[in-house]
């Protein structure tokens, strides 16, 4: 899940580099992050990679024909951009493809699209509403989940916040939804800005306390950019990053 996570966050600063350094080149290198997305097998981190890249590439074909003047010039704007994604999926194809096709099929097609398949996450879930219900103000305190039978955590960061700490605690998770859709419009979708949408999304699924700390590391350097090159920009130093 933490391998995961970090080819995403992999993926997502490869292409701020590329556009703030305008070394398109960089992208060459981008389908071994797609690989070991799709490689390590996680479930949850492979839906939810595919989701923020799916609609990160619907909000800058929009934009490209938004933002520019004339027709032609938002066509070839949509053409560049077209071309680095065909390029980049080429490339994944003719070097991955063979070997993560295999647990793609295993991983995400046969335990999440034939059959879902919940490795207990249903009885987990069930448990932990449950418990929560019963302790709605403090939770159960921190450390207390084994009480109920969750080893570790509940692969979900709202029922682990609601577990530990009632209501109290839990308020914390709307503030981080909060600050990830406030940094995403005001940088007018700036590809940093996704990673906190990422984590929120990727932590309904698996992880913890633990695996969430890069949601602050990159509300923290998305904020520096803020404070470096004004709120309107957000990061864009060299003219719009994508």
């Amino acid at each position: 899940n933490v391998a995961t996570r970090i080819m995403f966050m992999g993926l997502v600063s490869l292409v701020f580099f590329a556009e703030y350094t305008e070394k398109r080149t960089l992208y060459l290198i981008s389908p071994i992050y797609l690989a070991g997305i799709v490689g390590v097998g996680s479930r949850g981190g492979m839906l939810v990679a595919f989701m923020m890249v799916a609609g990160w590439l619907f909000i800058q074909i929009v934009k490209a024909f938004s933002e520019k003047k004339s027709l032609s010039s938002a066509f070839v704007d949509f053409f560049k951009k077209m071309l680095v994604f065909v390029v980049v999926a080429g490339g994944f194809v003719w070097l991955f493809f063979p070997v993560v096709s295999k647990v793609f099929q295993s991983r995400f097609v046969n335990l999440l699209v034939d059959k879902v398949h919940y490795a207990g996450r249903d009885e987990i879930y069930a448990s932990s509403v449950s418990t929560i219900l019963d302790n709605t103000l403090l939770g159960l305190g921190l450390k207390r989940k084994k009480k109920i039978g969750i080893r570790n955590y509940p692969h979900n960061i709202v029922l682990e916040l609601f577990l530990d700490g009632g209501v109290f605690l839990g308020v914390f998770f709307f503030l981080f939804i909060g600050f990830a859709l406030y940094a995403f419009f005001k940088s007018k979708a700036s590809v940093l800005s996704i990673v906190g949408l990422y984590m929120i999304l990727v932590q309904m699924f698996s992880g913890d306390y633990y695996d969430f700390r890069f949601y602050f590391i990159y509300m923290v350097i998305l904020y520096s950019f803020f404070v470096l090159h004004g709120k309107n920009q957000a990061g864009i130093g060299r003219g719009a990053l994508v």
